[in-house]
């Protein structure tokens, strides 16, 4: 059993289960859960989003440091 807040655990784990103010929400495999839970969607969307925004500002302010790809 792993207990987390990175959406990229999802990624390894077999069974995912979301929790919406201590309640299930949803429950199944990632790929299901993308499908069919609009909060599982979400709550990855914005892991991404907020991982691509880090992404430009390392390339916006960091000068002469490659970018690892």
């Amino acid at each position: 059993m792993i207990i987390s807040h990175k959406p990229n655990v999802l990624r390894v784990a077999t069974w995912a289960i979301v929790l919406r103010g201590g309640k299930v929400i949803a429950e199944g495999k990632l790929n299901n859960l993308m499908r069919n839970s609009p909060v599982c969607r979400d709550i990855v969307r914005t892991y991404i989003d907020n991982a691509l925004e880090f992404s430009r500002e390392l390339d916006e302010n960091v000068v002469g440091v490659p970018r690892m790809r």
